[in-house]
């Protein structure tokens, strides 16, 4: 440090005025590249470090190098031996081969409706996400708390002054991530209600998505309900209008729960949720499941046993014939997909399902692959 004074005391002015400016230089270009590392969303959350460790944890980040190694995939699976599975004639669609057959039997019924709702986990969320990219109506209005703790206060409800449930496993019901320790958060963190609205000048048209991650949960009690799917139906049963349709999916976090939810289970939540849908929006799309990529020691669902609760689902619906409810099978058609994380699948397979839900909003105007 003398010799560091000693050198600017004997050094003019005009020098110092250079070394000054250099040094700003040196210093402003370490900041710059600095702000490459920040993300550039940054939600605020109320979780702490030790929190963020466990939350959305994959093991899999540290076995898989996207750019490394070929894209996941599942491979077909070998299950006993079942029973043809009776297909519904109507409301019902595959994407085995194309979007096709999904257009040719929604289009009829959802053209251009005006309010949709999108309900699921951090899956499901991509699909609204992919669509506000290619808003089909000029103006865009997006609104949300970026929080995965404030959903209950973006519903306007208040928590039960009993205090939070724990879920019952013998129903069940979830959750079992972050959501356990975290009350009223959900197990994703980067899940939050999201409301996006057209402008006035425009074609009134809603898309919300709004969280739900299992079947049955009570991640988010309130006063007035006991299950996060009794919460989300109150919510929408309270706007002025009801949606005019509703697209749900739920199985893949219901078959990580320990002990197995058996199949009845499963099916008796997915009937009440439902139920509780089909009810409260004009019309319901439900979204089956999708296969994973098995591996024994970091995934817990199995694509049989998935394979099987996505047929139930099939018969259910068969046997309460609602009118309003219609189901999309993605089963066949992610077995040849890419997938981002073992029990994901990748943003290309929801990037392409939104073409279907956005030609459904726009018209039938845009090619279908």
């Amino acid at each position: 440090m003398g010799l560091l004074y000693c050198f600017w005391r004997r050094t003019t002015r005009p020098s110092k005025i250079v070394l000054a400016l250099v040094f700003a230089f040196v210093g402003l270009g370490m900041f710059y590249w600095e702000l490459w590392d920040i993300p550039w969303h940054r939600e605020h959350t109320e979780l702490n470090e030790d929190d963020a460790t466990d939350v959305d944890h994959d093991p899999w980040d540290r076995v898989i190098n996207k750019r490394a190694q070929a894209p996941l995939r599942p491979l077909q699976r070998s299950c006993p031996q079942q029973s043809q599975k009776s297909i519904p004639v109507s409301r019902y669609c595959s994407t085995e081969k194309s979007l096709e057959d999904c257009y040719r039997t929604l289009m009829p019924i959802f053209h251009k409706k005006v309010s949709w709702v999108f309900l699921g986990d951090e899956s499901m969320g991509n699909i609204p996400y992919f669509l506000s990219l290619q808003w089909p109506v000029k103006n865009l209005t997006i609104s949300t708390r970026r929080n995965p703790c404030q959903n209950l206060a973006y519903y306007g409800l208040a928590p039960p002054d009993t205090g939070w449930k724990e879920p019952n496993p013998d129903l069940g019901e979830g959750p079992i991530g972050i959501g356990m320790k975290r009350h009223f958060c959900m197990d994703c963190r980067k899940c939050w209600n999201v409301a996006m609205e057209s402008g006035p000048t425009d074609q009134d048209l809603s898309v919300e998505y709004l969280v739900v991650e299992y079947a049955r949960d009570v991640s988010l009690q309130s006063r007035t309900t006991t299950t996060t799917q009794q919460t989300v139906a109150y919510y929408l049963g309270q706007k002025q209008s009801r949606p005019s349709v509703c697209v749900a999916s739920a199985g893949i976090n219901d078959a990580a729960i320990q002990p197995l939810v058996p199949e009845e289970i499963y099916i008796q939540n997915v009937d009440k949720y439902l139920g509780l849908l089909q009810r409260t929006c004009e019309y319901v799309i439900w979204i089956g499941l999708h296969a994973v990529v098995e591996n024994e020691n970091l995934v817990v669902q199995k694509n049989c046993h998935l394979e099987t609760w996505n047929d139930a689902m099939i018969e259910l619906i068969k046997k309460r014939n609602y009118r309003n409810v219609f189901f999309v099978d993605i089963f066949e058609r992610s077995f040849h997909s890419d997938f981002e994380f073992p029990t994901r699948l990748g943003k290309k397979f929801y990037a392409s399902l939104s073409r279907l839900f956005k030609s459904l909003i726009a018209g039938p105007d845009i090619l279908i692959a």
